[in-house]
This record gives structure tokens, C-alpha cells and sequence, in this order.
């Protein structure tokens, strides 16, 4: 009896002992699991960001330069087949967005809330001012140079985040406004702009307006 009782306690012991495992197994697979799955939504986010911004980027150019051609077109037949390649572009862009724009439904960049904080620009201002302009395409950086100079006012070009952060460090005063392109090699957008946020209050300088120049809307 003792023997049967003893073999029993050590039966259920043996069970408890394999359950528990068994739920180890189980937890470990499901943390793995939601570790792979997301590690693939950022993977795809990434992506998606990538490829948006190579495919939106040339767009600007291919709509900013027939937009800044009107104003130096005077014969009809030319300035209607400018607007051809103007409306063509809009219509490529628009598909672009839509193919986009689904797939980034199910996998949005985590990287958007960087920008949240940044100060807002009254756009409504009438005096002239010198923009900093962040931007490594060279297309975008001519079109974005002629529109701001058509406005009024001035553009100071650079091509990454690290000579943005340098411009503003060297002279503080000398910049109205940023405008602020967010894939760029060197230092990227959104580490410039973490970057001049945090050398602001330590310099006690006013933060600054920062506007995200991206492929996505420029």
C-alpha cells in the first residue's frame, strides 16, 4: 500500500514536472515567434520606406522641373506638351501612392514619430527668409532652390543630416526655417533632427521650425 501510494506521488510529480515543461516549450516557442514576427513587420517597414523613397524621389524632379518651366514657356504648343508631361507625372505619382500606400497599411514605419514635437511654421509670414534646406538629390535640391526663390525667399543647400546639424550649430541665427528631407546618407532626418532639438535647450536657442521634406510629399 505504502509502495503503491509512493509510486503514485512520484506518477503525479513526474506529470507536474512534464507539464511544466511542456508550458515552458510552448511559452519559449510563442516569445520566438512574436520576436520573428516582429522583426519581419520592421524588416518590411523598412523596405516599404526604401523603396517609396527611391520611387517618389525622382517624381519631384519629374514634376518640379515642368511646374518651374511654365513660367518661361510662351508659346502655346510647348507649354500645353509641358503640361502633358506635368499631368502624366501627377497621374504616376498617384499610382505609385495607391501601390504604396496599401502596403504600408500593414506595415507602418515606426520611424514617423520622430518628427512629433517639431515646431510649427506660420507659412503666412510676408518677410523674406533664409531657408536651410536638407536634401541629397540634386534634382530636389534645384527645384526645391528655384520654388523657395520664387516665394521670395533664400535657400541654403545641404546634402545630409550631419552638415544640416553643423549649419545650424555654426550659426544659430541665421536660419528661419529648416526644411528637413528624412532618408539622407550620412545622418539621416530624423537623427538631425533629434540631434538640433537636443543642442537647442542645451545653448539656450529657440527651437527652430522643422519641416519633413520627404518623397512622400515635397
Amino acid at each position: 500500500m505504502l509502495r503503491h501510494s509512493y509510486f503514485h506521488a512520484n506518477l503525479q510529480r513526474a506529470a507536474i514536472v512534464l507539464l511544466a515543461l511542456g508550458l515552458t516549450q510552448r511559452i519559449q516557442f510563442l516569445a520566438r515567434e512574436e520576436e520573428r514576427s516582429r522583426l519581419e513587420s520592421e524588416g518590411k517597414s523598412q523596405f516599404i520606406a526604401h523603396v517609396s523613397h527611391e520611387l517618389r524621389t525622382p517624381m519631384n524632379g519629374v514634376l518640379g522641373m515642368p511646374a518651374l518651366l511654365r513660367d518661361h514657356l510662351f508659346e502655346p504648343k510647348v507649354f500645353h506638351y509641358n503640361n502633358v508631361i506635368y499631368q502624366s507625372g501627377l497621374a504616376l505619382l498617384s499610382i505609385i501612392n495607391g501601390v504604396l500606400d496599401a502596403a504600408t497599411t500593414d506595415a507602418p514605419t515606426p520611424l514617423a514619430g520622430q518628427f512629433e514635437g517639431v515646431t510649427p511654421f506660420d507659412s503666412s509670414s510676408e518677410k523674406p527668409l533664409t531657408i536651410l534646406v536638407a536634401e541629397d538629390n540634386a534634382t530636389n535640391q534645384l527645384v526645391v532652390e528655384k520654388v523657395v526663390e520664387k516665394m521670395g525667399h533664400s535657400a541654403r543647400i545641404v546634402s545630409n543630416g550631419k552638415e544640416a546639424l553643423n549649419a545650424i550649430t555654426d550659426n544659430p541665427d541665421m536660419f528661419d526655417l529648416v526644411l528637413m528631407d528624412c532618408e539622407m546618407p550620412v545622418m539621416n532626418g530624423y537623427t538631425a533632427t533629434i540631434e538640433i532639438r537636443e543642442y537647442e535647450p542645451m545653448n539656450n536657442r529657440k527651437p527652430i521650425p522643422i519641416v519633413a521634406l520627404t518623397a512622400n510629399a515635397m
